[in-house]
């Protein structure tokens, strides 16, 4: 049985999967192998390891002295859309130039939707293009792939692809694998709960590999 291996903090990370697929349940997974992290769970209901602090408000001061503890943010209803979530990760980003070399994190961003139909992901691109040299891992799961920015997908270096629902996305993933899994890959998800690891290895090659259902 092949083993997941933890990325390192300067990893991008992709989680794709349709709802109630388990890129959720494994991004718990990994968060939860000794990382420190801030999620960003807009929908309310991603199931985050424990320990960790919960803050709701983007003006909460416990961001300035929490920051050696695990975050989930859990935004109100009223701070739940794109630009305040921009703001956010605009904190984090400034957070890491200041103290990600000496204090690396991981942003965990559980649903790329509610910044990318609203158009404000101008941090979530500017942690995916310079996090890695900042010494921040940025992790973005999304039910679709055409709601993850360009910037997030060229810069992943691994990507986890669950079952899709979406014909149009199984097809993307297929182009993106490069040959390596087919459509009927990705189709048997739905039945046996498995997931792919697409990985860049050696001059940008890209590497495929099955794993079974997640046995975190």
């Amino acid at each position: 049985m092949p083993i997941l291996q933890p990325p390192s903090y300067s990893e991008r990370l992709l989680l794709l999967g349709a709802n109630g697929s388990g890129k959720s349940v494994l991004a718990s997974g990994m968060l939860g192998a000794g990382y420190l992290w801030v999620a960003l769970d807009s929908k309310g209901d991603f199931k985050a390891p424990d320990p960790h602090v919960t803050l709701r408000t983007p003006q909460d001061r416990r961001w300035r002295w929490m920051r050696d503890r695990p975050i989930l943010y859990r935004p109100k209803p009223e701070y739940n859309n794109g630009a305040w979530l921009d703001l956010v990760l605009r904190g984090l980003y400034f957070r890491a130039q200041r103290e990600g070399k000496k204090r690396p994190f991981v942003v965990y961003v559980d649903e790329a939707l509610y910044l990318a139909k609203t158009g404000h992901t101008q941090w979530l691109a500017a942690l995916a293009v310079s996090g890695r040299s900042l010494g921040v891992g940025l992790w973005v799961a999304s039910q679709r792939p055409k709601w993850i920015p360009v910037e997030v997908r060229s810069e992943a270096w691994r990507t986890y692809v669950f079952f899709l629902q979406h014909k149009e996305d199984e097809k993307e993933v297929v182009r993106d694998s490069k040959g390596l899994i087919t459509e009927e890959d990705l189709q048997r998800a739905a039945v046996d709960y498995s997931f792919w690891e697409l990985r860049r290895g050696k001059a940008g090659r890209m590497e495929a590999r099955k794993f079974p259902p997640l046995a975190v």
